[in-house]
């Protein structure tokens, strides 16, 4: 498999068509833009900068590089371990049910399109976990050398990114020119954070967003909604 094919299949599964649901989630923005918080493309660059930089950076793509080298080595106990450690940083039942919904929609198609071990077969990992799976199963054995952590975090730090644009575009809404101005602009952001994430310390890891957890709560009691809370 040449270097190009490899990120074909990263495409594909940083696609917002990949089955999973994601388009059924805001991420949290959807309350930021019903309080006014969010009103345009300058406040969501400056919003998903701050959350990459601070949030994405030091949790899920640190984990996601420790959970993708356990897919290599083949040790599932290990994954389920930091699946484990990352479902304790979603601080509201909304986030943690995006991060369960997607990971489950995620297992399904990998159990429909690869033979996991018995040990994941009926495993329920969350998006993250499932993400690093999908990676490893989805690439050739002969091939599997080539595809680098680093890689994998700037395709999963994308792929959110993207999603977060793709609930802007719908609920605020922005402009597919103005969200692609923003998509554009945060490009070496996603560098920086993905190379800062792969040198971190177990030590290092953790995830305190206050604010992403009361709006993320808020928008439960949202008097009309066009997002799962």
């Amino acid at each position: 498999m040449t270097e190009r094919a490899l990120w074909l299949n990263l495409c594909w599964l940083t696609s917002p068509a990949l089955p999973v649901g994601s388009f059924a989630f805001s991420q949290g923005l959807e309350q930021l833009f019903e309080r006014g918080s969010l009103k345009n493309g300058s406040d969501i660059l400056h919003y998903l900068r701050f959350y990459l930089q601070t949030g994405l950076g030091y949790w899920e793509l640190p984990l996601l590089k420790r959970m993708y080298q356990a897919c290599q080595d083949e040790q599932w106990e290990q994954l389920k371990n930091l699946n484990s450690r990352l479902l304790s940083g979603r601080e509201t039942a909304e986030l943690l049910l995006e991060e369960q919904a997607q990971g489950q929609a995620l297992m399904q198609l990998c159990g429909k399109l690869f033979t996991l071990p018995p040990s994941l077969q009926a495993c329920k990992l969350g998006y993250v976990a499932a993400f690093a799976l999908f990676a490893w199963y989805s690439t050739p054995v002969e091939a599997k050398d080539k595809l680098t952590a680093l890689e994998l975090m700037q395709a999963y730090a994308f792929a959110q990114v993207q999603n977060a644009l793709a609930a802007s575009c719908k609920a605020l809404p922005l402009g597919q020119m103005a969200a692609a101005q923003v998509q554009v602009q945060l490009l070496p952001v996603i560098e920086e954070v993905c190379k800062r994430a792969l040198t971190l310390d177990d030590g290092d890891l953790g995830t305190s967003l206050p604010f992403l957890a009361i709006v993320s709560s808020l928008h439960e009691s949202q008097y009309s909604r066009l997002f799962r809370s």
